[in-house]
């Protein structure tokens, strides 16, 4: 039999004491850190909550035109691409146009959906139009409008006089027309521009009109 003297009888015990203060202050710390996530926690939300209520609970000015721009765009070319599907015959590109027109369409359906959150917008349903003239008009400008954008591009990018010559007055004549194209849409009703509701509404009206056609 081994004979524990007192000496290292007090050395194992204070071990087994030293062992379970280690125990307790590991309890303790992870207490600590528990505490600590709750708190961080807490104030994260509470933060978020704050931030929640200060955040305008509508879309800005610049960001709804943009939207208004994107949802136009998109919906004359889904109708435009409804209206070549028929007429496409190669299985290869007929699968590239089904791809696109369910491209746009999801694109047409999501910005919608903030439609209801522009600021000052007519929230009540108007009539929807059912002829073509806002499409066939809209497609029009839309053509002079990237004519324009295209066309200035294409001037920064020139070294010959004579080309920039030309180019430039490709550029003025597509001003123009642009110009006139929408005087046109604006007596008519079809581009409000000034009527910050009737212009979203008529977004909607064409979008709505672009995902109902069949194809």
């Amino acid at each position: 039999m081994i004979e524990i003297f007192p000496f290292h009888y007090a050395y194992l015990q204070g071990g087994f004491i030293f062992q379970r203060f280690i125990k307790y202050f590991q309890k303790t710390i992870f207490r600590f850190k528990i505490a600590e996530y709750v708190v961080e926690d807490y104030a994260l939300r509470r933060r978020t909550k704050l931030e929640e209520r200060q955040q305008p609970r509508h879309l800005a000015w610049h960001e709804t035109l943009e939207i208004h721009e994107l949802v136009a765009f998109q919906s004359i070319g889904l109708m435009k691409l409804k209206k070549a599907f028929p007429e496409v015959t190669d299985p290869a590109l007929k699968n590239l146009y089904n791809e696109a027109i369910k491209g746009l369409s999801k694109n047409i359906q999501d910005l919608l959906k903030f439609y209801p959150m522009a600021p000052k917008a007519n929230r009540e349903d108007e009539e929807i139009r059912e002829d073509l003239m806002p499409f066939y008009a809209g497609d029009l400008l839309a053509l002079f409008k990237t004519g324009v954008r295209n066309y200035s591009i294409a001037i920064t990018e020139t070294a010959t006089p004579a080309l920039r010559n030309v180019l430039k007055q490709h550029l003025n004549a597509a001003i123009d027309t642009h110009a006139k194209v929408y005087s046109f849409m604006y007596s008519k009703g079809l581009y409000p521009s000034y009527q910050f509701d009737k212009l979203l509404q008529n977004d909607v009206n064409l979008a709505n009109k672009a995902l109902r056609k069949s194809f």
